[in-house]
């Protein structure tokens, strides 16, 4: 029997991003599982409270499918991640504006003060350091968005030398591959990731 054929071969397979521009409903759904965590994450670390971050986060993904048009990188250092932490982080400001305007009795002047504290602590741009945290939180999201595509063998081999940091060798004796097939397993998902997701990195 013939194997199995991998899907979406990265030569005639848009990125994510045209086709969510397209309006392409699918390319939006794999956007929020790739994104959600990263979002909700930034939201629960400028102090937005564990029951309010999924709404910003929603919130987010309004502003997104509004302002998506605008996105450019008109400069080298702009990337689709400093766009979008732009936009939580305006949201996030919101959030803490909505609050502190809420009625007293839901936590008295205390209550106020914090909320403006939380605001004004909000940084408005990534520190290095953790902006390299999130492009691998983004990533590790994209691999497991392609999962599915693959056969079996192919995403073993993948994970193994690419992931894990094995030997293709070692990985072709224990998977009875050849080590050929490790390398273009290996070739084959970084291509599809840089096909669909390059412009989010």
């Amino acid at each position: 029997m013939a194997a199995k054929p991998d899907l979406k071969d990265s030569s005639t397979s848009h990125s994510m991003l045209d086709g969510m521009k397209a309006g392409d409903s699918g390319q939006w759904d794999r956007f929020a599982l790739l994104f959600t965590p990263l979002i909700y994450q930034w939201c629960r670390r400028a102090g937005v409270e564990h029951q309010d971050a999924a709404d910003v986060t929603q919130e987010v993904f309004r502003a997104v499918a509004k302002n998506l048009g605008d996105f450019r990188r008109s400069r080298e250092e702009d990337s689709f991640h400093g766009w979008l932490w732009g936009i939580t982080r305006f949201k996030i400001l919101d959030h803490f504006r909505a609050a502190a305007k809420r009625p007293i009795a839901t936590g008295g002047s205390s209550a106020l003060v914090e909320w403006n504290r939380l605001a004004e602590n909000v940084p408005e741009v990534l520190e290095s350091k953790q902006a390299k945290h999130d492009i691998r939180t983004i990533y590790r999201q994209a691999v497991e968005l392609l999962n599915t595509e693959f056969e079996p063998s192919t995403w073993q081999a993948f994970i193994k030398v690419a992931v894990d940091g094995r030997l293709p060798k070692d990985v072709a004796d224990e998977l009875d591959m050849t080590i050929g097939a490790i390398y273009n397993a290996k070739y084959k998902i970084l291509r599809r990731l840089r096909s669909e997701f390059q412009e989010f990195f």
